[in-house]
């Protein structure tokens, strides 16, 4: 059986970085400095295959105008066929909760 896990997904700056978190437990990094457009969809092929996505949250700013349009257009069309409820919030706000 899959673990149930959310998934963390910054990608308003190189590299892209990805936390895979299970009970609020970060299980796993992933990073890559390769164009998001050409990365996002192998690494959550991957994810889809070891864990079950309850939920997807990105930072949605300050950053690269265009990181933030494809990560955003990737997430809301897998958000959309998957099912996955797709939370935003902006970089600044993750760090303050993350201490």
């Amino acid at each position: 059986m899959l673990k149930e896990v959310d998934i963390l997904l910054i990608t308003l700056t190189s590299p892209i970085k990805i936390g895979v978190y299970e009970n609020e437990k970060l299980l796993e990094t992933i990073e890559s400095s390769d164009k998001s457009s050409d990365v996002l969809p192998l690494i959550f092929r991957d994810l889809q295959k070891k864990y079950v996505l309850k939920k997807l949250f990105y930072a949605n700013g300050p950053g690269s105008f265009m990181a933030i349009k494809v990560a955003y257009i990737f997430l809301k069309s897998l958000s959309i066929l998957k099912n996955i409820p797709l939370l935003q919030q902006m970089l600044f706000i993750l760090i303050i909760m993350s201490q």
